[in-house]
């Protein structure tokens, strides 16, 4: 393949981690916007019919089980696109080691200017190697990184939610039992 092929594909998939990070924090932002709503208007709901027992335990169950549901959606949508990144991440590192732009050029491979920051040993930032320096696969590479990052913090909010309206739900059980 010719190098302003790789390159070519080096900028396409560049573009598909900026793409899929952004999906990544606007279906978070569009399912946490449901999952407020939803909780607001079961809240809502379950003061309007605050003298029928079996009104308040039934909004209360259904706008759990909304919640949960929204939730679970939302952290699984979440998460593929932020799987979409990591991987465009290990395609766009394997592309690196094929242009030769993960290493730092030879001083002695002719008339190369003198670098900035003499030491570094890499072209690139060092994060971004010694972060894959010890993994095989882009499989270990994605599963290692799925739980860290904004998609923790995405994956426990999803969480916080799913027990909010957990308690709901037993909330809501409580009064149609009682009833």
């Amino acid at each position: 393949m010719e190098p302003s092929q790789w390159i070519e594909i080096y900028g396409l998939f560049r573009n598909e981690i900026h793409k899929s990070l952004d999906f990544h924090v606007e279906h978070f932002g569009r399912f946490l916007t449901l999952i407020s709503a939803l909780l607001g208007i079961t809240a809502t709901a379950i003061s309007y019919f605050k003298d029928n027992s079996f009104s308040q335990g039934f909004a209360s169950c259904l706008g759990a089980v909304l919640g949960i549901l929204a939730s679970l959606i939302g952290m699984k949508l979440c998460d593929r696109f932020y799987e979409g990144m990591l991987e465009a991440i290990t395609i766009t590192a394997k592309i690196e080691r094929a242009l030769g732009i993960d290493v730092r050029p030879s001083p002695n491979s002719g008339n190369v200017p003198e670098m900035p920051f003499p030491k570094d040993e890499h072209l690139l930032p060092a994060r971004w190697s010694n972060d894959r320096r010890d993994i095989k696969t882009s499989k270990e590479f994605v599963d290692a990184r799925m739980k860290e990052g904004s998609n923790k913090w995405v994956r426990r909010t999803f969480c916080l939610f799913i027990i909010a309206n957990a308690v709901l739900l037993i909330y809501g059980v409580g009064k149609l039992s009682a009833h």
